[in-house]
């Protein structure tokens, strides 16, 4: 496989996909459009997966309120039962 192009523009890697010029792994939420559409589809990657590091900062849990404890404590729960479901289900092609 020749490489055309290398970019960070999601923009960019769309339009080169439906172009028929390549392939890009790319979330539901970047495509979500040119799926319902019918520009763009999935193709399923049995058993990939992929992580991405994510995480909470705060500039000082001792100066959190109650409130801010709660939801950094829920927000904390989220991510790691994100964690635990990642994987990477699918690989954007062109129709």
């Amino acid at each position: 496989m020749q490489r055309i192009a290398v970019t960070n523009s999601i923009a960019f890697l769309k339009a080169m996909v439906q172009e028929g010029l390549g392939f890009s792994m790319l979330t539901l939420i970047d495509v979500r459009d040119e799926v319902k559409n019918g520009k763009l589809r999935f193709v399923p990657m049995a058993g990939a997966r992929m992580s991405t590091p994510l995480s909470l900062s705060s500039r000082d849990v001792r100066a959190l309120t109650e409130v801010g404890k709660a939801a950094s404590e829920l927000i904390a729960n989220s991510l790691r039962k994100l964690e635990q479901q990642a994987t990477i289900r699918y690989i954007v092609a062109g129709v």
